[in-house]
């Protein structure tokens, strides 16, 4: 069996988790999940965020993210991706974009609630 390879954290992760915990968003990073590895996950939310370097716009790198990205929304999650150069320098735009995301899961979710407890008491 192969080890598997210990994620590594970039600068732009790193300035990201800052941002968002200046914010208050909590984030788990490189926490596993479904057999992969996002970056970062908020906190009691289906939120992912991938911060994608330039590897991540060749061919086969586009495919793999592709294919995993498929995969975890088949498991309900949605996923952020953003430039390491959008972090780095669009910061606002990206918090803005993440905060919208957070949102609106949260209200999917209590839409959802409502509609058990109507089923419940019918």
């Amino acid at each position: 069996m192969q080890k598997a390879l210990k994620p590594v954290t970039t600068r732009s992760e790193r300035l990201l988790i800052a941002i968002l915990k200046f914010h208050g968003i909590e984030v788990w990073h490189n926490k596993p999940l479904h057999g992969f590895y996002p970056d970062l996950w908020v906190v009691n939310t289906k939120v992912l965020i991938e911060v994608d370097g330039r590897y991540h716009y060749t061919p086969e790198q586009k495919a793999k993210d592709k294919r995993r990205s498929l995969i975890l929304r088949k498991y309900g999650y949605k996923i952020l991706r953003f430039s390491n150069w959008m972090v780095e320098n669009r910061s606002k735009t990206v918090v803005d974009k993440i905060k919208a995301a957070i949102k609106k899961e949260r209200e999917k979710e209590r839409a959802k609630q409502v509609k058990l407890l109507k089923a419940v008491g019918d």
